[in-house]
């Protein structure tokens, strides 16, 4: 981090403000993500793409199911989480 400081002339203290704003916009824009099986059964419920990145999943594969260009992603339909699938 100091080397970006330094190397951008940045005040630190400006930097870290910026740095906590930027994380609390993420958390607001921040939705779950559902992994759905060939039967539709829901088989987990990720909290963000990285947790989804983490678990060897291919981000960009997953984003185009999520807007419709892709069916499937290794043989997994993806879906934005909404509170009335739990009830199903």
């Amino acid at each position: 981090m100091e080397h970006w400081i330094q190397k951008n002339k940045t005040d630190p203290e400006k930097y870290i403000e910026s740095r906590k704003k930027l994380n609390k916009t993420n958390e607001r824009n921040r939705r779950k993500i559902i992994c759905l099986n060939n039967k539709n059964e829901i088989v987990m419920i990720y909290d963000s793409m990285r947790h989804i990145r983490l678990e060897g999943f291919k981000i960009r594969n997953v984003f185009a199911c999520l807007n419709g260009k892709r069916k499937t992603h290794r043989d997994f339909r993806w879906k934005y989480f909404k509170e009335s699938e739990t009830e199903k």
